[in-house]
């Protein structure tokens, strides 16, 4: 996901650890500084991954105000100026 007006880039990762242990996996949300070339990790929005396999988040996208992480069992939503958590919908 690409968001020119406010230059955030977003997209889902596994991070491992030593031992290519799991560490955390989610939409991994950047802001751009394109005149520098850097980038900063703003937050990394997970589901309760650890618990289930098909909370792994697949997609993220925006609509207005609102940032949404997907995965197989769930939408999980955020504000997008703040990324805290909103609410969820989970599917049976």
């Amino acid at each position: 996901m690409f968001d020119r007006e406010k230059d955030i880039f977003a997209f889902p990762a596994s991070i491992s650890g030593n031992n290519y242990e799991m560490k955390t996996q989610g939409l991994v949300v950047c802001k751009i500084d394109m005149q520098n070339n850097r980038f900063e990790v703003l937050d990394i929005l997970s589901q309760d991954y650890f618990t289930n396999w098909s909370n792994y988040v697949e997609r993220g996208m925006f609509i207005g105000n609102t940032l949404l992480t997907i995965s197989k069992n769930a939408i999980y939503s955020y504000n997008y100026t703040t990324l805290q958590f909103i609410d969820n919908v989970l599917f049976d």
